[in-house]
Formats: C-alpha cells, sequence, structure tokens
C-alpha cells in the first residue's frame, strides 16, 4: 500500500536577517536543506505544543493526538486503529478457544 504525501501550501516568512544567516549556517553544517529544517523545527514545535496542551487539558490529549495523526497521515490513523480494532478481535477470539 502506497502512502499519499498530502497536499502542501507554500508560505513566507518575514525574519530578520541575522536569524537566517545562523539558521541557514547551523543547517548547512547539518546537512539539512532548509524546508527540512522548518518542518522539523515545525513538528517539534507541534510536540513540545500538545504536550504543553495536554498538561494543561489532560482529557483532550487522544482528540489532539488523533487530529495530529489525521492531519499529518490522512487515512493512515483509521486504518492503524482498524487493525488494532481486528488484532484485538482475534486475540480475543484466540483467548475465548482456548479456553474451551
Amino acid at each position: 500500500m502506497s502512502v499519499k504525501e498530502p497536499p502542501s501550501t507554500q508560505i513566507t516568512l518575514k525574519i530578520p536577517t541575522a536569524f537566517l544567516q545562523e539558521f541557514d549556517e547551523i543547517t548547512s553544517q547539518l546537512g539539512y536543506p532548509r524546508n527540512e529544517a522548518v518542518r522539523e523545527a515545525m513538528r517539534r514545535f507541534l510536540e513540545w505544543g500538545f504536550q504543553k496542551a495536554n498538561e494543561r487539558h489532560p482529557e483532550r490529549q487522544m482528540e489532539l493526538v488523533q487530529g495530529m495523526l489525521s492531519s499529518l497521515f490522512g487515512g493512515l490513523a483509521q486504518e492503524a486503529k482498524k487493525f488494532e480494532e481486528t488484532t484485538g478481535e482475534l486475540a480475543d477470539k484466540a483467548t475465548k478457544s482456548t479456553k474451551k
């Protein structure tokens, strides 16, 4: 099963020149293209933000994680849930049949 990449959106940022130069210097040393380094920074910010949101509202943790997975991976989260449900059902059946 091949995974389609989600649609992309081009953005424009206005940031201080010295900040960008420092960013580019570090990404160059690490061998990262600028766009991938920005994506990685955004992913890490999302992880941090979800963690902070969960600390403040732990009841929303699963909702936030499901939303993030859905936006990042489209139908993969649904497929994983179906797989989990199926394997759980199979495990239940196996347990019941061994008890007979």
